[in-house]
């Protein structure tokens, strides 16, 4: 059985836009395997949680990655599986999955996938200009 480590950072989101935003959270790592880079195509599957240890899953999907000759690769979360709308309404941590090997500890979401899900009431300038300043 191999062992894999992974040093991964999650990056931030990005927000495309079209007639559906498709929002994707860019994802980097380094597979390491056996103390040397791994360099071949490896599925791994990305999982949100709602909870660093035990939870629930609130999202998954299985990309096959590339990995380059020092073992780093990038994804796109959200390419293959679109994310709810509702997923970032919450902490989430994200593990992987690498041959039916889950990788611990999960790693907990920065703010930059909650911006998704943020929704404020936007006034045109013409409304925000017809609007009195209060003292």
């Amino acid at each position: 059985m191999h062992r894999f480590t992974l040093a991964a950072a999650l990056l931030a989101l990005a927000a495309s836009a079209g007639a559906q935003t498709a929002r994707e959270v860019p994802y980097a790592g380094t597979l390491i395997q056996n103390g040397t880079p791994a360099t071949a195509p490896t599925p791994v599957t990305f999982t949100l949680y709602d909870a660093a240890a035990g939870g629930a899953s609130v999202w998954n999907e299985t990309q096959t990655v590339t990995p380059d000759a020092s073992g780093q690769f990038s994804v796109r979360l959200g390419a293959v599986k679109v994310f709810a709308d509702d997923t970032f309404d919450r902490p989430l941590w994200l593990e992987l999955e690498i041959r039916g090997t889950a990788l611990t500890p999960r790693t907990p979401l920065g703010s930059a996938p909650y911006a998704a899900g943020v929704a404020l009431p936007l006034a045109s300038a013409q409304e925000a200009a017809d609007k009195p300043l209060q003292e």
